[in-house]
């Protein structure tokens, strides 16, 4: 893990500049931004573009994540530090742990972006918290036949399936052999 950088206040200076920048300045969504740093450099700075680009998912921290994974060429991000104008949410912080993302440090709480911006996370993390058969959005898995899904039996890809309490690859499954 990444030793904590003495520039945190300029990091962070900067994550709420692109957050003034997107909100303010440009109009592309709420007042978040966001920094990743790599050695003490800054690799990629996003801002919020959801309301611009009709995008729920076009987060400051997910342009940053995406921004640093071109510049990087990884998918990975490890030694990498995310500085954010605020506390991201359950979408953000999957990502963070998805790439790897070893370090989080954001100015404003949950609870802060709710009093003073009216956005709020809250429910979400509520929905999460629940067991998966009591959440708000219904849920289900599907798996269909090798005819439906896949006519040529050498298109068929190596995935998973399952079934009742047996996981299975799908060729297994749907291999109409013998």
């Amino acid at each position: 893990m990444s030793t904590p950088n003495p520039n945190h206040e300029k990091f962070m200076r900067r994550a709420i500049e692109m957050s003034r920048r997107g909100s303010l300045e440009y109009s592309t969504g709420g007042v978040f931004g966001a920094v990743l740093v790599k050695d003490g450099k800054i690799v990629s700075e996003g801002m919020n573009r959801v309301v611009a680009s009709h995008d729920p998912t076009w987060h400051a921290e997910m342009e940053t994540i995406r921004l640093a994974c071109i510049t990087l060429q990884s998918f990975k991000l490890p030694g990498c530090t995310l500085y954010t104008s605020a506390e991201p949410c359950p979408m953000c912080m999957a990502t963070c742990y998805w790439a790897g993302i070893e370090q989080v440090f954001y100015a404003a709480t949950v609870e802060d972006a709710f009093e003073y911006g009216n956005f709020d996370d809250r429910p979400i993390y509520e929905q999460l918290a629940l067991p998966k058969e009591q959440r708000s959005i219904i849920r289900g898995h599907v798996c269909r036949t090798r005819n439906q899904l896949y006519p040529d039996p050498r298109s068929q890809p190596q995935s998973w399936c399952r079934v009742g309490n047996h996981v299975a690859s799908h060729r297994s499954l749907l291999n109409t052999d013998g």
